[in-house]
Formats: C-alpha cells, sequence, structure tokens
C-alpha cells in the first residue's frame, strides 16, 4: 500500500533494521553478502569517478576514499618537483628535475551510504569501471580503503575480517590489471580514529590493518605489495609531542586533525 505522501524523486532505500534482517545473519556481514540487487538499490555506480590518465607518461595512481583525497594535494606537489603547497613543501636542498610522475587521483565510494564501503566499490563496480578506462601502465599504485568499513553506526554493523580481507583481494586483482610491467603496488593501512570519533572505535582499525597485513607486504599472501604503515607513522608523530603521548588511546592530535575533524 502506497503511503499519502508521494514523491517524484524515489526515496534511497536504508539499511535495513535489526528487527527485520535474519536472524541467523551474523552480525558483521557486509550488505554485499546481501544481494546483488540490494547494492543496486544504492546506485553506487553514480559514486564512481571518471578519470582519464594520459598513457604517454608516468603515471601514479592513487585509489582510496576521504583520506586518500586529503592527502593528495601534496603528493601531487611532491611528484612535480614543485613548491605550491605550504602544508607540504619539499626540502629546498632537493634538485627539482622536471616532473618526477603524474599522479591521478580515483576517490571512489560515497561515505554516506554503503557506497562508501569497500563492499560498496565492488558491488556499484567502481573498480572494474575505473580499469576499464586505464591503459595499462601505471608505474605505481598506490591503495587504500578501511575507515568508512569499521563504521557500525553508519550501517547498522560493521563487516567481519574475513569479508574486508575478500573485498581487499578483489580490489587488488582488478588494479592490479593496470600496473605496468615491473611497476609497484602500495597498499596504505587505515589510519587511527581518536577519541572524538564517535562512530569507530580505533580497536577495529587496528583489527583492520592487522587483517591487511595477512594479504600484503612480508608474509602476506601477496608479498610483493609494499605496505606503507600510514597508521604508524601518524602514532609515532602524535606521541612525539609530550600533550599527545596518550594517541589515540584516550586523546585526540590536533596538530594532524583539523578542527572539528575527528580524522587525522
Amino acid at each position: 500500500m502506497r503511503s499519502a505522501n508521494r514523491s517524484n524523486t524515489p526515496t534511497k532505500p536504508g539499511p535495513p533494521s535489526p528487527a527485520a534482517r535474519p536472524k541467523g545473519l551474523e552480525r558483521g556481514i557486509l550488505f554485499l553478502a546481501l544481494s546483488s540487487a540490494r547494492a543496486a538499490d544504492y546506485e553506487c555506480a553514480a559514486t564512481c569517478p571518471v578519470v582519464s590518465v594520459a598513457s604517454n607518461r608516468t603515471n601514479v595512481l592513487i585509489v582510496g576514499d576521504a583520506i586518500a583525497e586529503s592527502y593528495f594535494p601534496h603528493l601531487e606537489d611532491l611528484l612535480d618537483g614543485e613548491q605550491s603547497s605550504d602544508a607540504c613543501r619539499l626540502s629546498e636542498r632537493v634538485e627539482h628535475r622536471g616532473v618526477l610522475a603524474r599522479p591521478t587521483l580515483a576517490r571512489l565510494g560515497n561515505a554516506s551510504d554503503i557506497c562508501g564501503t569497500s563492499a560498496g566499490i565492488l558491488a556499484g563496480g567502481c573498480v572494474a569501471a575505473l580499469v576499464s578506462t586505464l591503459p595499462a601502465n601505471a608505474s605505481v599504485i598506490y591503495f587504500s580503503w578501511g575507515l568508512d568499513d569499521v563504521c557500525a553506526s553508519c550501517f547498522g554493523h560493521r563487516p567481519s575480517l574475513d569479508d574486508y580481507k575478500n573485498n581487499l583481494e578483489a580490489i587488488y586483482a582488478t588494479l592490479r590489471t593496470v600496473l605496468a610491467p615491473n611497476g609497484s603496488m602500495i597498499f596504505a593501512t587505515t589510519t587511527p580514529a581518536p577519541p572524538s570519533d564517535a562512530r569507530r572505535s580505533n580497536d577495529d582499525v587496528v583489527a583492520l590493518n592487522a587483517a591487511a597485513r595477512e594479504l600484503f607486504g612480508p608474509g602476506g599472501a601477496h608479498p610483493e605489495v609494499l605496505v606503507d604503515d600510514l597508521y604508524a607513522a601518524i602514532v609515532e608523530f602524535c606521541v612525539s609531542d609530550p600533550a599527545t603521548t596518550c594517541y589515540p588511546n584516550t586523546c585526540d592530535c590536533p596538530a594532524m586533525q583539523d578542527a572539528g575533524s575527528v580524522f587525522s
């Protein structure tokens, strides 16, 4: 029976209520496991970016979420050999020899719903759509995913570690198809969730990073994939300040966070 409050704009369905979920559904199963139609309801394909990469230049492909989007301008400055960013300048001792690489950002997903999770970008076809537009000439593919996968309150649950690993495995395998011969892949660990982030637990971030290391780096299923431990780098920087040695367990790190932001 239709509601009396009608609209020409389709209403995006929300996550199923706890009462509506099957009793045997394990806590932590991603929406991807519910059905392909469920992901289609969220229209995740609409969040897939259009990325254009020149095939005649060395390319560095950055694939990630909002965290990648925030550091990309600084990375671009470094690779361009420019000193245009006050926040991330190259040392004056570095000799600039023109463009080192052409970085391209593929910011996938939408953090407002399932499309922001690793399951969402796969179910929505974002990763597959991305590689279908690219030549196989990426000298470096730098990728990461995680903070949206530990946001239990965003979707009513968080993924199991096995689900997360399976999603990362699929993302890795798809991205690898556009890696140039002798190219390198680098996975970046998920950054800390400080106490001010009421929607996430840093314990979940630690567990997620441990699961990712079962796939990438020494001892992982794909040891050729390098690991850039952003988590450790941020913690090391913050605890070096006597005022924030408690980070990320019991205090924030203002030096790494914009005013009002919980993200590092």
